[in-house]
């Protein structure tokens, strides 16, 4: 077990490059990345058309991926 296991629990987002990587390998948060760039460009397109448009919450679904930093 490393100093990061003992003091610090890390995660991060996505399953990039360097995630695998490292030592202890990184816990993270796995999402749905094509569908949330379609979400983003449809509001901001929308937003455009429509400025008054009020603001918007979504909710995108994700799956935590356990390793060894947290």
């Amino acid at each position: 077990m490393s100093f990061l296991t003992q003091q610090v629990a890390l995660v991060g987002f996505e399953d990039m490059m360097h995630v695998n990587l490292t030592s202890p390998s990184f816990t993270y948060v796995s999402s749905a990345s094509e569908e949330t760039g379609r979400q983003v460009a449809s509001l901001i397109i929308r937003k455009i058309k429509e400025p008054a448009l009020p603001t918007q919450r979504i909710t995108l679904s994700g799956q935590l991926v356990a390793r060894e930093s947290a």
